[in-house]
């Protein structure tokens, strides 16, 4: 699972789609390009978004600032 790849799933507008629903949200990234196993998509499936939206606040802010443009 590349750096890039969660990078795509931390962004505002992605996690608050994981938090409706995590399956809809892998495909749709997937359908964006989001490359990720069969293991990898059930594996983030199953993740907390709270666990997402810990791990986007502790990003470095240069990187949060790019979400915010």
């Amino acid at each position: 699972m590349a750096h890039r790849n969660i990078e795509q799933l931390l962004t505002d507008p992605a996690r608050r789609r994981f938090a409706e629903s995590p399956e809809r949200c892998l495909a749709a990234l997937s359908q964006e390009g989001l490359e990720l196993s069969a293991v990898e998509v059930g594996a983030l499936a199953t993740t907390d978004p709270d666990s997402l939206r810990a791990l986007a606040e502790r990003r470095d802010r240069r990187l949060r600032k790019v979400d915010e443009q």
